[in-house]
């Protein structure tokens, strides 16, 4: 019915659950009991697009639409394999707290945590570090790879394998160095990464609202593939 999303839970210091959309919906009077049992402060949902049944029975129960999450992919043909540029490096360890200064605020704004004030800035920011920080160690993603010009880390990106593709995980470039090509060439080392470990293509999953990591994707030829809402219940008491 609901299940409590344990790691979440802890790291946000709030009992947060997602509930089972596979189940029927209908069923209010139960889901209200369980919820308010439970005492979830948020439980999160995610249907298909064009559910419009879940969708309606989830607005019925209280749940407010978020955000979209946007799957797109490029499945390799025969494009020309790309080149990687040389000012990217396979991170280490040794570049986290570098690569942490890129990551902070990059991702407050499109983050779907950024809804009503359920969570906090500082919340929101340290989440990314998690996620970077077990990328670089190949804890969550796979790996990391940034770009570095001068000694200076200016922008990075995880890759998740998974199913013969390669997951473009996070990716975020400094303010101050955005539009002059650098997530280009970290999107086209992924496609190079891709290329040389044998996989059929790459994809991503994004939020509607980052509409230019959006345009950044489909400048490399990605397409949308999958389209599905988020929507939240706070303080389901």
């Amino acid at each position: 019915m609901i299940e409590t999303l344990a790691w979440d839970s802890h790291f946000f210091g709030k009992k947060i659950g997602r509930l089972n959309t596979a189940l029927p919906l209908a069923d209010k009077t139960a889901l209200e009991s369980f919820a308010r049992h439970e005492r979830y402060d948020l439980v999160q949902a995610c249907v298909d697009t064009g559910d419009k049944d879940s969708i309606i029975a989830l607005e019925k129960l209280g749940f407010a639409f978020v955000d979209l999450r946007l799957t797109l992919t490029h499945r390799f043909s025969n494009d020309t394999s790309p080149q990687s540029d040389t000012h990217i490096r396979l991170s280490t360890p040794a570049d986290i707290d570098a690569l942490k200064r890129v990551s902070h605020h990059s991702f407050t704004e499109v983050s779907r945590f950024n809804w009503q004030q359920a969570f906090t800035t500082e919340h929101i920011d340290r989440f990314y570090d998690v996620w970077l920080e077990n990328g670089v160690k190949g804890a969550h993603d796979d790996l990391c790879f940034h770009y570095e010009l001068n000694n200076i880390i200016l922008g990075f990106t995880t890759i998740k394998v998974n199913n013969d593709m390669a997951g473009i995980g996070l990716i975020a470039v400094r303010a101050e160095a955005r539009k002059q090509g650098i997530a280009d060439a970290l999107v086209t080392n992924v496609m190079a990464y891709a290329r040389q470990h044998k996989l059929e293509g790459i994809y991503s999953v994004t939020q509607g609202r980052n509409i230019p990591t959006q345009k950044l994707y489909q400048k490399h030829g990605m397409q949308l593939t999958q389209s599905e809402s988020w929507f939240y219940r706070k303080e389901w008491y």
